[in-house]
C-alpha cells in the first residue's frame, strides 16, 4: 500500500482509536455508578463498532500493529501509536576483523 494511504489509515486509526477509549470510558463510569440500562444500551453498541473499525482501519499497518489493534479496549490506541519503527529489531553482528 502506499504510503500516503498508511498515513490516511493512520491518522483515521488514531481518531477511531480515541473515540473507542472515550466511549468505554463512558461504560466503565456508568457501570460504576448509576448502571442506567439506556446508557448502556446506547453506548455499548458504539463502542463495539468503534472497536470493530479500528481492527479494519489497521489492516495496511504492519502486523505487528495489526495484532495490537485487537487487544480490547485501548488496542486502537497502542496500534496507533505503534513504535518508534515498524521494521523488526536486527541486531548486527560484530565486524570481525
Amino acid at each position: 500500500m502506499a504510503d500516503r494511504d498508511r498515513c490516511t489509515a493512520e491518522v483515521w486509526l488514531a481518531r477511531i482509536a480515541w473515540a473507542e477509549a472515550v466511549s468505554l470510558v463512558a461504560l466503565l463510569v456508568n457501570l460504576a455508578t448509576v448502571h442506567a440500562g439506556p446508557v448502556a444500551a446506547l453506548v455499548g453498541p458504539v463502542h463495539g463498532s468503534f472497536y470493530a473499525v479500528c481492527i479494519a482501519f489497521a489492516s495496511p499497518l504492519p502486523r505487528r500493529r495489526q495484532w495490537l489493534s485487537v487487544v480490547p479496549g485501548l488496542g486502537g490506541l497502542l496500534a496507533s501509536r505503534g513504535a518508534a519503527t515498524d521494521e523488526p529489531d536486527v541486531q548486527k553482528e560484530p565486524d570481525v576483523a
